[in-house]
């Protein structure tokens, strides 16, 4: 029973600690433009004026939701919400990744301009 207990114990260290992605300390650490490592999809989110925007397509006003674990990010336009779903970041900085939970574009995305500094 103790190696059994011991064997689980040592898988959720070894899970925690080999966590490529987690939570952003703030939302000034997604601020920039990100793209896709998969594909040609942009993600651009501006701190400074409140937005969102994949691709080509119209800027989104995003609110942002925090537990311990994960950043939320619903995005609006009026009160029609487009997005839904999680964020999180690499501890470089240089990768986040997009869980969307309304079916939209996801994945890893790579930083595409420097952050900016305030």
């Amino acid at each position: 029973m103790k190696k059994i207990l011991h064997v689980l114990l040592f898988l959720v260290f070894i899970s925690c600690v080999n966590k490529e992605f987690d939570k952003p300390k703030s939302i000034n650490d997604i601020d920039g433009k990100w793209v896709s490592e998969m594909n040609d999809n942009i993600f651009i989110l501006s701190v400074l004026d409140k937005t969102i925007k994949f691709n080509e397509g119209a800027l989104i006003y995003y609110k942002v939701l925090e537990n311990d674990n994960y950043m939320y990010v619903d995005g609006f336009i009026g009160t029609t919400k487009l997005f839904t779903g999680h964020i999180q970041i690499n501890s470089k900085k240089d990768r986040i990744k997009i869980n969307r939970f309304d079916g939209g574009a996801e994945g890893i995305f790579k930083r595409k301009y420097p952050k900016k500094t305030q």
